[in-house]
Parts: C-alpha cells; sequence; structure tokens
C-alpha cells in the first residue's frame, strides 16, 4: 500500500498530504490546461472549405475551358470517313459548313468561359454557357443527320462509311464545358 493518508472528507480542512482544491462552481467551465488548442473537425476550418472551394472552382473553371477546346478542335477533325479498297477519304467540319459554326461556339465559348472565371462574373460565364449550347447542338444535329445520310448511302459493299470524331470530341467538349461551367458558376461569390 502507499504511504499517503486517505483524501479529507468534504467540508473538512486539509490537513496535510493532499492538494487542496478550490469547490466547483456552477455555471462555469474549467479553465483549459495550458497550451491547449482547439481542434477543428476533419482537419479543417473556414481556412480550409476557402482553400477547397478556390481549388474545386480553378479545377472546374479549368475543365470548362478545356471542353470549349475541345468543340473547336473538334471543328477541325473529321467529321465522315470513307473507307474503301483503294484508300479513306475524309471530311471534316470545315468542310462540310457546319464546323464553322461549332468553331465559334467554341472560340466564344473559350473567350468569355476564360474572361468570366478571371473576372469571377457570372453573365460572361452564361454567355460561355450558351456558346457550348450552340455548338452542342450543331454538333448532335450533324451526328444525327450524317449518321441518317451515311446509312441511307449505297456504296455497294465496296466502300465502308462512318460518322468521323471529330463530330463526336464537339459533343462532349460542349457537354463538358456546359456542365462545367454551371457547377463552378455556384461556387461564385455573389
Amino acid at each position: 500500500m502507499s504511504s499517503l493518508p486517505p483524501p479529507p472528507p468534504p467540508n473538512v480542512p486539509n490537513q496535510g498530504g493532499w492538494p487542496q482544491q478550490p469547490p466547483p462552481s456552477w455555471g462555469t467551465q474549467p479553465a483549459p490546461p495550458p497550451g491547449w488548442q482547439p481542434q477543428q473537425p476533419w482537419g479543417g476550418g473556414t481556412a480550409a472549405v476557402q482553400r477547397s472551394d478556390a481549388t474545386s472552382t480553378l479545377l472546374l473553371g479549368g475543365l470548362s475551358i478545356l471542353g470549349a477546346v475541345m468543340l473547336l478542335v473538334g471543328s477541325f477533325m473529321s467529321w465522315a470517313t470513307v473507307r474503301s479498297l483503294f484508300g479513306e477519304l475524309s471530311v471534316s467540319g470545315f468542310d462540310g459548313g457546319d464546323g464553322k459554326l461549332t468553331a465559334a461556339a467554341g472560340a466564344g465559348a473559350i473567350l468569355f468561359l476564360g474572361v468570366g472565371l478571371a473576372q469571377k462574373n457570372k453573365a460572361l460565364l452564361v454567355l460561355g454557357c450558351l456558346c457550348c449550347v450552340g455548338g452542342g447542338l450543331v454538333a448532335i444535329y450533324d451526328i444525327v443527320n450524317v449518321t441518317k445520310e451515311l446509312s441511307e448511302a449505297d456504296l455497294g459493299g465496296v466502300a465502308q462509311a462512318n460518322v468521323g470524331v471529330g463530330l463526336y470530341i464537339c459533343a462532349l467538349g460542349a457537354v463538358l464545358g456546359f456542365v462545367t461551367a454551371i457547377v463552378s458558376m455556384s461556387g461564385l461569390k455573389k
């Protein structure tokens, strides 16, 4: 056993051996130990949340501009391809004419989304979204139209015709640009 005397009963003066503690007072919290720092849940706080929001807005903004670039670049790529024994013939968006519309929409989207994100201007971001919608609608219309035309074409079995990758890149870029711009707009401060 230990050589310490038992603790004194309450309301009895301390007669040695045990340190005197003040009686607890109702309605007050005990003071934290020296050097104690309150912990934030999940290692964050307002600074971490603001940094996270800024990072996600930057990432989404980058993805929206990437989508607009895809819309522009897809305009110059193959929109229809015909393969035969003699080789391959490819038609770009500019050869058909509608590629000029998707290229203009892609360039406008890059401009409006880039400046809108840099200045945190929702009106410019909306214009960028509208450019993506316009370019996407043209691309989807042409995918349907080219698919229909190619299915109705009689190539006599000597050639195979397909929708080119450029149309799909235009459509995918327009959707990516539109969706990520809308989501990044919600992260901007008013």
